[in-house]
Parts: structure tokens; sequence; C-alpha cells
């Protein structure tokens, strides 16, 4: 979808060896981590724990990776984005977890038997309930917090950072474009697969149509963002980012625009309400700024925003209509929330600080499940992505990553408006928001495909904040 004006990055300022060698060890690294990512949403969007500890070693590889390249070719570890704050709650959270899962002489008013409910009392030696999923969740979070070191290192130059952009895009599209074509050609399929939930909806390779909502919503985002800042650039708005030219890539405004169509048809034929919701949330936040920047008169900033709406309408007559008729059951939906949430707060009110145990949520639950929430189904989920945090870290623990995406997000949002590269800072915002809405009702965040993506978009969007000196950030900064 985007060619380049300029196959040289214009990031190296010296000719030397082993400044073109650093560049070619973060040109590899970045295309690996690209396929770690993409690749995490083909089997099922890695929604089970063999996934998460295979990516786990991919990312960590990756890395290993990295550092053997800096030691052959006599670089040390640039100072990253990241900040100190996401670094030391990152490792407080990391601890916690290990801590969680060894038999240490916890005091007793931090945690305390458990009661199961034919009144079986529960003596344990450590937090977690399940001291296997809490490390496996361990792991998980280091993989996590290794992407976005190592993404913030390769995506510190503006050009490799574009193509990475424009190659999540393509990548969404094809996921999309499958979706549909297994939905209506194939049969209903998942992978080679008959499915086993959510039949008559797309769900692409993912099981869970609100989760692979959730992919498309931050697909949705990047491909408007994409589209706009192109024809913001084309029209000599972002004089900025003309100024810093170097490499920036020649879109094809008709493919990016199929593409979004594509996207926007298969998110609706997930009928995901919140999906929707959460996409629409997104494309705003990333749509009102690049349109506000467009060298027109207001009116027809107005139009262009208005004519926006046109496909969009025409796909929901195709796709939309199961969409429209799962919003009239809104109420129902709620009141089975309500009830399960009222449930998951008895739970963390029990254990407020100590939590069960990182991952330990569908073994911690059932001690507190009872009616009017269904025995029928299995609630391996708090279908809430706060409470679950919550529940299983404890209510300070637990608050840490969202502390962490929060502070990720002011800081993208104080300088995204001076920033030559603020597409990329743009797209983090969009994602953010639209992941934080749908967070509130699901869990989508806590599958793979989905956390890797989000955080690789953020980690983008922070690779332009550069480290000055001074130890202060400047923006834009481009590096090797």
């Amino acid at each position: 979808m985007a060619r380049y004006r300029d196959q040289t990055s214009p990031a190296i300022s010296s000719p030397g060896a082993p400044d073109m060698r650093l560049h070619r060890l973060h040109a590899r690294l970045a295309w690996l981590l690209l396929i770690i990512v993409v690749a995490a949403a083909i089997p099922l969007g890695s929604a089970r724990p063999f996934f998460w500890a295979l990516f786990a070693v991919l990312i960590g590889a990756a890395g290993l990776y990295y550092g053997l390249g800096l030691e052959r070719t006599n670089n040390g570890l640039r100072r990253t984005p990241i900040g100190w704050f996401a670094a030391v709650g990152f490792g407080v959270l990391c601890v916690f977890l290990l801590a969680q899962a060894l038999p240490l002489p916890w005091p007793s008013g931090l945690v305390g038997d458990l009661m199961t409910r034919d009144g079986t009392v529960l003596a344990l030696s450590q937090i977690s309930l399940a001291p296997g999923n809490t490390l496996l969740m361990l792991v998980q979070m280091l993989s996590y917090g290794l992407l976005v070191l190592l993404v913030t290192l390769v995506g510190a130059n503006r050009y490799r950072r574009l193509r990475m952009l424009d190659a999540l895009f393509l990548v969404i599209v094809v996921h999309a474009a499958y979706s549909v074509i297994a939905l209506t050609q194939l049969g209903d399929i998942v992978l080679i697969f008959p499915k086993w939930a959510y039949e008559g909806v797309a769900t692409g390779t993912f099981v869970n149509r609100n989760s692979f909502a959730t992919y498309l919503a931050i697909g949705l985002v990047l491909g408007t963002a994409l589209t706009l800042d192109e024809i913001g650039y084309r029209m000599g708005a972002d004089r900025l980012t003309r100024a810093k030219d170097g490499g920036r890539p020649v879109r094809s405004l008709t493919l990016h625009i199929v593409g979004l169509l594509v996207v926007m048809s298969a998110l609706l034929a997930t009928q995901s309400r919140m999906g929707a919701a959460a996409a629409l949330l997104g494309v705003l936040v990333v749509a009102i700024p690049l349109i506000a920047a467009l060298p027109l008169r207001s009116s027809r900033r107005l139009l262009i925003g208005l004519a926006a709406l046109v496909p969009a309408v025409a796909l929901f007559q195709f796709y939309g209509l199961g969409l429209l008729e799962r919003l009239g059951s809104v109420e129902g939906a709620a009141d089975v929330r309500r009830d399960l949430y009222a449930q998951v707060i008895e739970m963390i009110s029990a254990r407020p600080w100590a939590g069960y145990g990182g991952a330990a949520f569908e073994v911690a639950f059932p001690l507190f499940h009872r009616p009017p929430v269904s025995a029928d189904l299995v609630w391996d989920k708090a279908h809430n992505t706060y409470l679950a945090l919550w529940a299983e870290l404890g209510i300070v623990v637990g608050s840490i990553p969202i502390l962490i995406l929060l502070w990720f997000g002011v800081r993208l949002l104080r300088s995204c408006v001076t920033s030559p590269d603020r597409v990329a800072q743009l797209v983090a915002l969009g994602a953010l928001a639209a992941v934080a809405l749908h967070s509130f009702v699901d869990f989508s965040l806590e599958i793979e495909a989905n956390a890797l993506l989000l955080l690789m978009l953020v980690a983008l969007g922070l690779a332009a904040l550069r480290p000055r000196a001074s130890g202060k950030l400047s923006e834009g900064v481009d590096g090797k």
C-alpha cells in the first residue's frame, strides 16, 4: 500500500561501518518483531497459555539477537523514551507476580484462608490460587516489556517507523478480508476448523468476535490516521513533516481507502456492539486533529468528514443489520454483566491488597460464583479487564498496568501537537482510547494478539520521543 521516496535512511549521519551495521541490525530486528506480532493473531489470537509461552520465547530470542548484535557492532544500549515511571512500575509488577507464586510468610491480615461454597477451608502457603498460571503471566509480562523496549529502539528511525505502521495496516486488512471470505465463502470456519462458537458472525482467526472486533478497531484507527496524514501531506498541511521528509512513504490513497472499507466491513460483520463503539471513539481521536490540520475552510473540513459517512452507511446496509438487531438486546446483556461484576467486586473486597494470583481468575471466581450469574456458562474471564487486574493482583498492584498506559497516553498527547511525526503518536492514542473503552465490558486486551498489537503501536508512538543529552526528551529526532 505504500512506496518510499528514499530507500536510504536519512538517519545515518555518518557513513562509517559501525553506523551502517547498527542500522542494518535495527532494520532486521524491526521486521523480526513485526513477524512475531503479526503471527500472534493467527493461532486463535494466541488466546491459549501455550502461545503465551511460545511468543514470550520468540520475543526473548529477538532480544538475545539484538544484544548479540550490539556486541558485534561494539555499540551499547541507547536510552529509550519509556521513562522512569513505567520502568519502576513494571519492575514492581513483575516482583509482585513472582512473590504471589512463592510460599512466603505472608501476614494473616494480608492473605487469609479461603472457604469454598461447601464450607471447606483452603489453607494456602502462597497468595496465588494457581501458582503455575501466575508464573506464566510473569513470563508474559516480561515479554511485553521487552517488546516495548525493542520497538522503541528500532522505531527511533522515522523512515522505519512509518514502514512498520504501513505493514501493520496491510496485515490487518488481510485479516479482515479473510474473515469476510471465511464467513461468506468458506462455510463460516475458523482457520481450517468448523466453528464451535459465534456462528454466523465474522471472527477471522480468533474465537471470540469481541476480541476480533478490538483487533479490527485498532486497524481502523491505524488506517484512518495513515490516510488522513497522507491527504494532509499532499495538501501541504504538515509543513514540519515536509521539512523532514526523508524516506516518507508515498501512499496510494485509493488502496488505503479500499483497505479501510474492508476493515469496516469485517468489523460490522462481527456484530460486536462495543467493538463498533470502541472503533468510533478511536477513529475520532485520530480524525479530528488530522482533519482540523488540513489547510481548508471549516466548511470543507466538515464536508470531508461527512463524505466519510457515505461508504460507512452503505456498508452498514450490507453488514450492519445484525449489529443493529443486537443493539436491541443491550439491556439484557447489561443485566448479566451487572450481576457478574457485583460478584467480582465481592471477590476483590475479600482480598483487596493481595489478589488471588496473576492469571488465576478462573480458579478463584468459582469460590464466589452463585445465582443469578448463570451456572450454565464457564466464567473464566471477568469480562472487564480493570476488575480482572484488581481481582488477580489487588487494587494497588493491579492498577500499575493501567497507570503505565495512562502515563504513556498523557505523554503522547502532550507531544503530538508539535511532533513532526504526530501520526504515530495519534495512532497510539486512538488505539489506547479504543482498547480502554472496550476493556470496560470485555477481555479483549487479555488476548495476546491484541495486547502485542497495542503495545507495538504505543511503542512506535513513544519512539518519536527521543532522549536529549540532558536526559529530557525531544520530539522527532531520528535514530539509526
